[in-house]
């Protein structure tokens, strides 16, 4: 024999009351802004799916130690219902040509050779930025390679312009071999590895 189960009135009350209250409340289901860094004159595409009245706030301020020409654009999605307000922020970086940026991964041991390799943040960068320069920042010597090229340089060479032309997105690998110090300790051996870049809108 089946039983059926039967909600009592107080927990009824209950459930109707937290439905009642939840769907009064502002939500944001979703919020996208893209690409994620812009030229000058570049446009933002954004959309957003609410439950309330949205706004749309847009602030722009420098970041603090970078290149003065660099601006961070905040964009704010306010919304309000009953009384009630809930916010999301998404950052936009502004960059004017020749700006500055680092490439930083994480190493990995290979044998006696540091591997520092990922994937550039194609959200981030989308298709209007390609590389001008490129210069190793790493305080050691390093093998790059990005987009079919190859770059071998030292520390303090002055910038290169092997990978001109090429994506700013994208896979990029760094390689350099351990010192005798490092093979003999392998926590000297540095974390992270590191390229500087400027770029130029394409």
């Amino acid at each position: 024999m089946l039983h059926r189960r039967t909600l009592t009135y107080p927990i009824l009350i209950a459930l109707i009351s937290l439905f009642l209250i939840t769907s009064c409340s502002p939500v944001i289901y979703k919020f996208n802004v893209e690409p994620l860094t812009i030229g000058l004159g570049d446009s933002i595409r954004t959309n957003w799916q609410v439950r309330g009245e949205a706004t749309l706030l847009i602030h722009d301020r420098r970041i603090p130690d970078a290149d003065t020409n660099v601006r961070l654009r905040e964009l704010t999605l306010v919304v309000q219902k009953n009384g009630k307000e809930v916010s999301q922020k998404v950052q936009v970086t502004v960059l004017p040509n020749g700006a500055t940026d680092r490439i930083v991964f994480r190493t990995a041991l290979h044998g006696d050779t540091l591997v520092a390799a990922g994937y550039n943040n194609a959200l981030r960068w989308g298709d209007a930025f390609v590389i001008r320069t490129t210069k190793n920042t790493s305080g050691r010597q390093l093998e790059i390679r990005h987009a079919g090229k190859v770059l071998h340089c030292d520390d303090g060479n002055p910038p290169d312009t092997t990978f001109s032309s090429t994506p700013v997105k994208g896979e990029w690998e760094f390689r350099s071999l351990l010192s005798p110090a490092e093979k003999s300790n392998h926590q000297l051996a540095p974390e992270r590895l590191a390229i500087q870049i400027t770029v130029q809108h394409h």
